[in-house]
């Protein structure tokens, strides 16, 4: 593959932009109904912060992580993208293959992408320097991140903005 072929961390950082609009607003209709299945229930409001309910505020902590992480590592096993990358036309496949990646890539993949985060980002600015443009996590899970837009505009006949300025 060439280097254009790889995705790089302008796409990649709009569609982790696009993914945190959609698992906010998932996370608020799981919210919601959880607090209109508690109304229900008890014939209560349920507290934003519980005065002496730590356990509900650990709760709502634990489902704020794993829901999503569930989610996206489904998508990446499902769907080979989460929504975001969908929408700007990435994949994130197995690096020598180009097959979808494992349960145990995508584990990696997302155990290790908060480790490129919390050290201030630098796992995420290796892409600038990367050849294949993979980020920390990327070279940690053996995954590496793909245009599939170019694939669509050939289908139609159009010419790839990707392509156009190679000769």
């Amino acid at each position: 593959m060439q280097r254009s072929d790889y995705a790089g961390f302008w796409p990649r950082l709009a569609a982790w932009s696009l993914d945190k609009v959609f698992f906010l607003a998932v996370m608020a209709v799981v919210f919601g109904l959880a607090m209109l299945l508690y109304h229900l229930a008890t014939g209560h409001t349920l507290p934003i912060a519980p005065a002496n309910g730590e356990w509900l505020a650990w709760l709502k902590s634990l489902a704020n992580f794993l829901i999503p992480s569930t989610l996206i590592v489904t998508f990446w096993l499902k769907k080979r993208a989460t929504p975001g990358k969908m929408l700007i036309g990435l994949a994130i496949v197995d690096e020598s293959t180009l097959a979808t990646v494992t349960l145990r890539q995508a584990l990696r993949r997302f155990c290790a992408s908060m480790v490129s985060l919390s050290c201030f980002g630098l796992g995420y600015a290796w892409i600038f320097l990367d050849p294949k443009r993979r980020s920390w996590h990327d070279r940690f899970a053996g995954t590496v991140v793909i245009l599939t837009a170019p694939r669509r505009f050939r289908c139609r006949g159009i010419k790839s903005p990707v392509r156009a300025s190679q000769p």
